[in-house]
C-alpha cells in the first residue's frame, strides 16, 4: 500500500525591495531620497558598508532572487573601465564601460553576474555626479588625444548597462534618465544603453539624443521562456524597439549570447525574420551577434549556483581562460546567423562578436 506523501508548503517570500539597506554616507544624496520615496512601505536598514551585506559568504542566490533586497551605496573610483576585447566596439577606438548599478532584475541562466557577484541584491550607487565627473575627465583627455592623432569618430564610446539593465529598473532608480540628461549635455560622448526592457514611457517622454544608442538584446521566444526568467517576450521587446525607432532614437539589435539549443536553425532563423518584419532594417543602427562565452572562474561559480542548469552543464571547450562552444558547433551557427542577417542588413552594419580568449576580459560581455 502506498503511503500518501505530504509535501511541505512552498515558502512565502516578501515582495522585492521590502528591505532597503542604506550605506553610511549614502543617506545624504538626493538620489537616495528619490529611491526611498518610491518604497514608503519598505524597511530601511542602515549599514556600515555595502560589502558587509553584499559580499558576505554563504548566501543563497536562488532564494534571494525571489525576494531581492535593494542597497544604496556610495561608489568608489575608478568608475570607468576599458572595454573588453571580446565586446564589440563598433569601430570606436576609445571604448569604456561604467557601472552605476550592480546586478540585474532579470534572472537569465547564462548571465555572468551570477558567477561574479555572491548576492542577488541590487546595489545602486547614488553618487552619480562623481561618476559623471570622471567621465568628463576621460572625455577631455580623449578629445586632446584625438586632436593630436587626427582620429575620427566620438572621443569616447561608453556602455553603461553591462552589469544591469538601467531601462528595466527606471521605476526603481531613475539612473537611465540621469544618463540621458548627461549625454545630451556632452555631444562628444557616444553612449550605448543595453536592455531587454519592454518599457516605452521613456521613449516619448523626451527628445532622442543624437549620441545615445539603445541596444536591445534579442533572443528566440523558446530561449526566453527557458533561460531568460522574468524578461519580456520577443514581441514586447520588438514593440518597444519599433516605438523607439519611430520616435527617432538610434536603435541597435544584439543577438547575444546565441545558444546551442535543439532546432536552433528553426528558432534563430524565425527570430531574425520576425525582427526585421517588425523593424525597418534601414532604420536599425547596426546589429551584433555572438555565441555564449564565459570566463573559467565565472562559469565554475555559475554552475554552483545553478547545479541543475542544462545550459551551464554543457561540456564547453576552454580556450585561454574562456569557455565557449567548440568550433564544430559555433562555426555553423555563426555562419547561419551571419547569412540570415545579411539578407536584411548591409554588411557594414553587421558586427560578429568573436571571443578573444582572454578569461579576465570575457566576463564583461556576456549580457545579462
Amino acid at each position: 500500500m502506498c503511503r500518501k506523501v505530504t509535501r511541505p508548503p512552498a515558502p512565502e517570500f516578501l515582495p522585492h525591495f521590502h528591505h532597503i539597506y542604506v550605506e553610511h554616507g549614502a543617506e545624504s544624496y538626493g538620489l537616495t531620497e528619490r529611491v526611498l520615496g518610491k518604497f514608503p512601505e519598505s524597511r530601511i536598514i542602515p549599514i556600515r558598508h555595502y560589502k558587509d551585506l553584499f559580499s558576505r559568504p554563504g548566501q543563497d542566490l536562488p532564494a534571494q532572487r525571489k525576494s531581492r533586497s535593494l542597497v544604496l551605496a556610495v561608489g568608489r573610483s575608478p568608475f570607468l573601465y576599458r572595454g573588453a576585447g571580446v565586446c564589440p566596439s563598433f569601430g570606436n577606438s576609445r571604448f569604456f564601460y561604467s557601472s552605476t548599478v550592480m546586478n540585474c532584475i532579470f534572472d537569465c541562466d547564462y548571465c555572468y553576474l551570477q558567477g561574479m557577484y555572491p548576492s542577488a541584491s541590487l546595489v545602486v550607487f547614488v553618487n552619480v555626479q562623481e561618476i559623471f565627473a570622471e567621465v568628463e575627465a576621460v572625455i577631455r583627455e580623449a578629445a586632446a588625444e584625438k586632436m593630436e592623432e587626427r582620429i575620427s569618430g566620438p572621443p569616447v564610446y561608453l556602455c553603461n548597462s553591462y552589469d544591469t539593465d538601467l531601462l528595466a529598473i527606471r521605476n526603481i532608480a531613475p539612473l537611465a534618465d540621469m544618463w540621458l540628461d548627461f549625454a545630451a549635455g556632452h555631444p562628444e560622448l557616444l553612449v550605448e544603453m543595453r536592455t531587454k526592457s519592454a518599457a516605452v514611457k521613456w521613449i516619448s517622454s523626451r527628445a532622442a539624443p543624437d549620441n545615445v544608442i539603445v541596444a536591445w538584446t534579442i533572443s528566440p521566444d523558446a530561449v526566453i521562456r527557458e533561460f531568460e526568467h522574468g524578461a519580456p517576450p520577443l514581441a514586447a521587446r520588438l514593440a518597444a524597439a519599433r516605438k523607439a525607432v519611430e520616435a527617432g532614437w538610434r536603435v541597435r539589435i544584439c543577438f547575444d549570447p546565441i545558444l546551442f539549443v535543439s532546432s536552433w536553425e528553426k528558432h534563430y532563423g524565425a527570430m531574425i525574420e520576425t525582427v526585421f518584419s517588425a523593424l525597418p532594417p534601414a532604420r536599425v543602427e547596426n546589429v551584433s551577434y555572438g555565441m555564449f562565452r564565459m570566463g573559467r572562474e565565472l562559469l565554475k561559480r555559475a554552475r554552483r549556483v545553478r547545479p541543475l542548469s542544462a545550459l551551464l552543464a554543457y561540456p564547453f571547450v576552454l580556450q585561454d581562460g574562456v569557455y565557449t562552444y567548440p568550433p564544430s558547433i559555433s562555426g555553423p551557427i555563426m555562419e547561419f546567423v551571419g547569412n540570415a542577417l545579411s539578407r536584411h542588413v548591409s554588411p557594414e552594419k553587421i558586427f560578429p562578436v568573436l571571443p578573444d580568449h582572454n578569461g579576465r576580459k570575457a566576463r564583461q560581455c556576456v549580457m545579462s
